[in-house]
């Protein structure tokens, strides 16, 4: 159990720190993070999902626009 909740730390980590550096804007990123946990958590009776699918979501929040970050600038390389 100790290696996954590890496992669980370093990946949320690096989730936090790639949204950190490749988000255009971070306020947004925090804000739809805070809605959609927020959401989920609110729902909970309805959803009945547990804290793998409250993560899942989290990941996906937190990383929603880093490819836009690249579009945008026009950095873009095929």
């Amino acid at each position: 159990m100790a290696k996954r909740n590890k496992d669980v730390t370093v990946t949320m980590q690096f989730v936090v720190k790639t949204a950190r550096s490749l988000d255009p804007d971070p306020a947004h990123n925090e804000q739809v993070t805070t809605l959609a946990l927020a959401l989920f958590d609110g729902l909970h009776g309805l959803h009945g999902y547990g804290q793998t699918e409250r993560r899942l979501l989290e990941i996906a929040s937190r990383l929603h626009d880093v490819g836009w970050s690249r579009v945008v600038s026009g950095s873009t390389t095929s």
